[in-house]
């Protein structure tokens, strides 16, 4: 009889098959690892460009409410004050119009005045005597709280802004400052962030200190609002104003400022009574970068000079502008 050929045989894989299902596994796996990445690296993107499309809606939901009402009450001159850099993010005040009651005041009682006579401001940090911190005239009404005792004293916030006028010659143009601090109820220390009023010294002159929203770009990358941030990963801000120097209503030659075309919006020596319009531009960018990606570059709005050569980051843009119908109806 002869024996069966399998007969003595144990069932299982030869070295060559295990190799070749090895080499199988690992080209599948390879395969599923790599889309895996695909779709986390997909998911981490748009993630992030959602992020900074909602950042964009809040900015605009924010800051055009504050540029629309931009001026209301406030005397001429008053109303936005911009530190135009073209080398970095722009700096945008705008008067403060929850610090007055519209039905028991009058246009122009929007500010503090400074006593003791001063008719200019310096640069840096320095304490101005007013007459006041409450700016409502006919029933005051304190809308802050300055020394955080839990009882409204002020109009004035430490950390937001002021915007610096000859309310009788608003030629002389604006100055720009942040709130250091607030001493006690007849003193404000500011930080003047621009230079100070042109010209020389009229007579009379009635230098007045507007309480205003102040809009910063920090070295994070946050938009920040009187101290407190709006939005995350905002890479820079510009703003452009149109000054109607002539009063025709028309655009002419140089009336746009702070755009790249007309000259640079310098506050000292502009008439903000005579501000027709505002354009506000943003850019956002994503947390991180993309190393896939590869056309990623500096978006220079307005005067913002370009910044050469391309990164990893998506960036979006956000533009308004606004009429400003407030400060119009203050001109002189």
């Amino acid at each position: 009889m002869r024996a069966h050929p399998n007969r003595g045989r144990r069932g299982g894989f030869t070295l060559v098959e295990l190799m070749v299902a090895g080499t199988v596994l690992a080209i599948i796996m390879g395969f599923f690892l790599s889309s895996l990445t695909i779709q986390k690296r997909s998911y981490t993107v748009n993630d992030q460009i959602i992020e900074i499309q909602q950042g964009a809606r809040i900015i605009g939901d924010v800051l055009e409410r504050d540029l629309r009402h931009a001026g209301f009450m406030a005397p001429p001159g008053g109303g936005l004050c911009v530190v135009d850099n073209t080398n970095a993010p722009d700096i945008l005040l705008l008067s403060d119009d929850a610090a007055v009651d519209p039905t028991v005041e009058n246009r122009g009682d929007l500010a503090a005045r400074v006593t003791g006579g001063a008719t200019n401001v310096a640069g840096g940090v320095q304490t101005l005597p007013v007459d006041d911190l409450i700016v409502e005239v006919v029933n005051p009404t304190p809308n802050y709280d300055s020394d955080g005792n839990g009882v409204n004293d002020s109009d004035f916030r430490v950390g937001a802004g002021a915007i610096v006028v000859d309310a009788a010659n608003p030629g002389r143009g604006a100055a720009c400052a942040r709130i250091v601090a607030i001493p006690n109820a007849t003193s404000i220390q500011i930080d003047v962030l621009s230079g100070p009023l042109a010209g020389a010294t009229p007579n009379p002159a009635d230098l007045a200190v507007v309480p205003a929203r102040i809009y910063v770009v920090n070295a994070q990358n946050n938009l920040v609002r009187d101290g407190v941030m709006v939005a995350m990963d905002v890479e820079d801000l510009q703003v452009a104003v149109f000054i109607d120097d002539d009063l025709d209503g028309d655009i002419d030659a140089n009336e746009y400022r702070g755009d790249g075309v007309g000259p640079t919006l310098d506050p000292s020596t502009v008439d903000f009574s005579r501000a027709r319009e505002a354009r506000a531009s943003f850019v956002l960018r994503t947390r991180d970068t993309d190393l896939q990606y590869t056309q990623g570059m500096f978006q220079s709005m307005e005067n913002r000079a370009p910044v050469v050569g391309t990164d990893g980051f998506r960036r979006r843009v956000w533009v308004s502008t606004i009429m400003l119908r407030n400060v119009s109806a203050g001109a002189s």
